[in-house]
């Protein structure tokens, strides 16, 4: 808890006191998304992100969850490289 109150300035989190020198940054679903992607990769890099009006709806984490995000094995792009989930075919 003292390094709790020592992150303090003026009696606030530096996420509102002094937003450039904390490891949070807050910002609206509104703000999030008009950023560019490239954008909010610098920010990972330095913060975690706290998006304050993002709707939320409770689910379990397991593989339905999962899968109303993306099928299992459709391939995604992450940073700008072509990642796909299929499994090599083993020959008997």
């Amino acid at each position: 808890m003292r390094l709790v109150n020592a992150a303090k300035s003026e009696g606030k989190p530096l996420s509102l006191a002094d937003p450039a020198c904390s490891r949070v940054r807050v910002m609206s679903k509104a703000e999030f998304e008009s950023r560019s992607t490239s954008e909010i990769q610098a920010i990972f890099r330095r913060q975690h992100i706290v998006v304050t009006d993002q709707a939320f709806r409770p689910c379990k984490f397991n593989l339905e969850a999962l899968e109303e995000i993306a099928r299992p094995n459709q391939p995604i792009i992450v940073n700008g490289h072509f990642i796909s989930n299929s499994q090599p075919k083993l020959n008997d």
